[in-house]
């Protein structure tokens, strides 16, 4: 009876009857003539960004414990980038990318324009005149939009007030752009 109703006031009112709509798109007929919506939209990639970075100084040696997160989930994320220095410069800094897919850090040489790697576990390490990185100093873990990132690195001759830099990246490329962390004095 509702149905009826309805139809005889979407008629009397210049109406027709309406097809049933779907999720994915829907056909709506009305009076003879056929309307296409489309679909609902794809969400776009969200930018990765920069949680926490917490650096913990023993001596010579530093760790660093970080977080990145993603809303499109922590498999989107490819790795996170910590740049130690003055300036937001690789020449001359303790610079290293952690590649959350392949468990691989890399280091840049000392002009900031070529990169070592270890893999996570190996007796290796990787090193520049400012730091080095062993691949048993590191580590993450993944759990919802998040990747908390530990890496252990033995400073040399690279003393006084620096700056942290992080930026964290995602599959697609989108990149959290890089990130002042804050100041840490090098003993």
């Amino acid at each position: 009876v509702r149905m009826q109703l309805g139809q005889a006031l979407d008629q009397a009112y210049g109406g027709g009857t309406a097809a049933a709509t779907t999720s994915s798109g829907s056909t709506q007929t009305t009076s003879g003539s056929t309307q296409t919506t489309p679909p609902p939209p794809v969400p776009a990639n969200v930018a990765p960004g920069v949680v926490t970075v917490s650096p913990v100084n023993s001596g010579k040696s530093i760790t660093f414990t970080y977080t990145v997160t993603d809303a499109n989930g922590a498999a989107d994320l490819t790795g996170a980038s910590l740049l130690l220095n003055s300036t937001l410069k690789g020449q001359g800094a303790c610079w290293f990318y952690y590649d959350l897919n392949t468990a691989v850090v890399s280091l840049a040489n000392d002009a900031g324009t070529d990169w070592s790697s270890v893999l996570q576990g190996t007796g290796g390490a990787v090193s520049n005149s400012q730091c080095s990185i062993s691949g048993t100093s590191f580590g993450a873990d993944s759990s919802g939009n998040n990747a908390t990132v530990t890496v252990g690195v033995n400073l040399k001759n690279f003393r006084g007030n620096k700056t942290i830099y992080f930026q964290a990246l995602d599959h697609a490329g989108v990149s959290s752009g890089y990130q002042s962390m804050g100041k840490w004095d090098l003993p």
